[in-house]
């Protein structure tokens, strides 16, 4: 009597399968293309450079130069701010440089 309950596997489903379907992988998965000779590579801060001296602000700001598209701006943008103010006979007095 037991035999009566099994349930027939259904015509229109297929058990899953451990690849994705082929549309799904062609539409992500694409080749890589070589990177740049002049590319700068993606670097982080070094925090163990910093277990013997305290890290400053001006560390910080250098370090994002290569963390990434966001922190490099700020990165460059702390470059702008030095180089107007050490061409500003007036500024140099009151704001400090980051070296």
């Amino acid at each position: 009597m037991a035999d009566t309950f099994q349930k027939e596997p259904s015509p229109t489903h297929s058990p899953p399968s451990s690849s994705a379907p082929d549309k799904a992988t062609g539409a992500v998965l694409k080749p890589s293309a070589p990177v740049a000779a002049s590319a700068r590579p993606v670097t982080g801060l070094e925090f163990n450079d910093y277990k013997e001296k305290q890290l400053t602000a001006e560390d910080l700001v250098r370090s994002m130069g290569g963390m990434g598209f966001q922190a490099t701006a700020v990165c460059e943008a702390a470059r702008i701010v030095n180089d107007m103010v050490s061409r500003c006979e007036s500024c140099q007095t009151y704001v400090p440089q980051l070296n």
